[in-house]
């Protein structure tokens, strides 16, 4: 898992759950973060349900869609340097591994 192998070099994975895409987190907070650490068997750090969009905007996707690409799926990765840069953004459709040599990249530096 990408996660476990780069962690020690400085990998986090920070995630976090939205239902404002196809309504796909309708559960309560408790019940989301116990499917996702159930069926995905997760080591890294899930946070509380957010707004990506509207209103209720969380302030970090203010500043990484200001950044970066709006998001417009589930699943879209910030690649951002250890300064809180954002360096990249990659769509849903994009598995990490597919973008493992720039976080390796990163990492490096």
């Amino acid at each position: 898992m990408l996660h476990a192998r780069l962690f020690c070099r400085g990998l986090r994975i920070l995630a976090f759950p939205t239902n404002q895409f196809g309504f796909r987190e309708p559960w309560p907070e408790k019940e989301v973060k116990r499917i996702v650490h159930e069926k995905y068997k997760i080591g890294f750090d899930l946070f509380s349900k957010v707004d990506i969009y509207g209103d209720d905007t969380h302030p970090l996707f203010e500043f990484l869609q200001l950044k970066t690409e709006p998001v417009q799926w589930n699943w879209v990765k910030f690649l951002i340097d250890r300064d809180g840069h954002p360096v990249r953004f990659y769509s849903h459709l994009t598995v990490p591994f597919d973008f493992e040599q720039d976080i390796a990249a990163l990492l490096a530096n």
